[in-house]
């Protein structure tokens, strides 16, 4: 079931995505996507839409009953500017990971952004 789970998240991520954006799964249940030249407010709007695209998206289980999902979204914002290593991009991967724990201890499903 769980990979059932991942294949509908991973779905819904790649079908909203924009041309230049990069999607990927990440670890064993996140996915990360790279949205270039969104300044704050289209980085919360796009995290909010996939956010409640997946509250209202429900799985079949083996037995015929349905499942609800939510998702928990972690921001990292940066300018191409502060970015001179690879080392900086995983820093900022760690700062959505920061933000991803942050949104599931305030009670998941929700979006946290940084900075």
């Amino acid at each position: 079931m769980g990979d059932r789970v991942l294949a509908k998240m991973g779905s819904l991520l790649i079908a909203n995505r924009r041309a230049s954006d990069l999607v990927a799964r990440y670890g064993g249940e996140e996915f990360i996507e790279m949205i270039p030249e969104t300044d704050r407010q289209g980085a919360l709007r796009t995290a909010e839409k996939i956010r409640a695209m997946a509250e209202n998206e429900r799985i079949e289980t083996d037995d015929g009953n349905e499942i609800h999902c939510t998702l928990s979204i972690g921001v990292a914002l940066y300018s191409v500017g502060e970015l001179e290593d690879a080392c900086d991009n995983e820093k900022i991967i760690r700062k959505a990971d920061e933000m991803l724990y942050k949104a599931k201890n305030a009670g998941k499903n929700r979006v946290m952004i940084y900075p």
